[in-house]
């Protein structure tokens, strides 16, 4: 199968990966009904042809975009789907997202299309402008009236009152070390909710190795869903923290502190393997 830019760009070119993004997000256990997948692999391509130019990611052709990166995001709906449900049961109508460090979009925009209609809302978290610009075109494109783009960075953003506290879920895919990667999340997420981390093969590990520095930002590991992508066989995890305590207002500590004195890391380099 032709691969790159020219093969986003031919008429019907993409199109051609609907079966396949259905079935694997199917294998998955990921239900994705028509137009879902439409806007899906529209986005794809919005991704595909626009990342060099924006330095989205190096993964660019149509099979490498819907595998390693369509699939691998929807995947994130076997942790979110719990708390969408839970949210409808309680009578609480719908609920809000937040995705920190969404870089590209990953797992942002795929989690937004299955949340469309729900009556949740989504906050993307994207500090640098070239990226966050790419991110509003991709709103404006895919009709996306429940997702705003929040160009600041995460430490900002946990800090601000206006969203601290204030999302029933975070999610974070391939931003850093895990003790990083909390302390970006779990001050955003409200008591009762929770964050899901995407992670490779030593999710269960890793969150063995950070449970404390959860428990210092006012988390709980509940659980670790293990899986392999069907197209490659990548290991991959979800780890889900609850949040079950307020986070202390000392965090997130101020910008860049985080990824320089990861809490729990004796020394920077401990954590350097975490990353997805």
């Amino acid at each position: 199968m032709s691969g790159g830019r020219g093969a986003w760009a031919e008429p019907g070119g993409w199109g051609e990966w609907l079966p396949a993004l259905v079935s694997e997000a199917g294998k998955l256990g990921v239900g994705l009904d028509a137009n879902q997948a439409r806007l899906l692999l529209e986005y794809g391509r919005l991704l595909g042809t626009e990342a060099r130019m924006a330095g989205l990611t190096a993964v660019v052709d149509p099979e490498g975009v819907v595998h390693k990166h369509l699939v691998d995001s929807v995947a994130g709906w076997r942790a979110l789907a719990r708390e969408v449900r839970a949210r409808h049961e309680s009578g609480g109508g719908g609920g809000s997202l937040v995705d920190v460090g969404s870089g590209g979009g990953l797992p942002g925009i795929p989690l937004a299309i299955l949340l469309r209609g729900l009556g949740w809302r989504v906050a993307l978290v994207e500090a640098t402008g070239k990226k966050a610009d790419f991110l509003r075109r991709c709103v404006a494109r895919l009709s996306l009236s429940h997702v705003e783009v929040i160009s600041r960075r995460a430490e900002e953003v946990g800090r601000n009152d206006a969203w601290r506290q204030s999302f029933d879920a975070a999610v974070a895919r391939a931003v850093g070390p895990m003790p990083v990667v909390l302390e970006y999340c779990l001050p955003l997420v409200r008591l009762g909710g929770c964050a899901v981390l995407y992670r490779g093969p030593r999710g269960r590990e890793e969150a063995k190795e950070w449970q404390n520095a959860a428990e210092r930002l006012g988390g709980r590991l509940e659980g670790v869903d293990e899986f392999v992508l069907p197209s490659g066989g990548e290991g991959r995890s979800l780890v889900v923290f609850r949040k079950t305590q307020e986070t202390p207002q000392e965090f997130p500590r101020r910008a860049g502190v985080p990824q320089r004195r990861p809490l729990g890391c004796a020394r920077a380099w401990r954590c350097s393997a975490a990353t997805v």
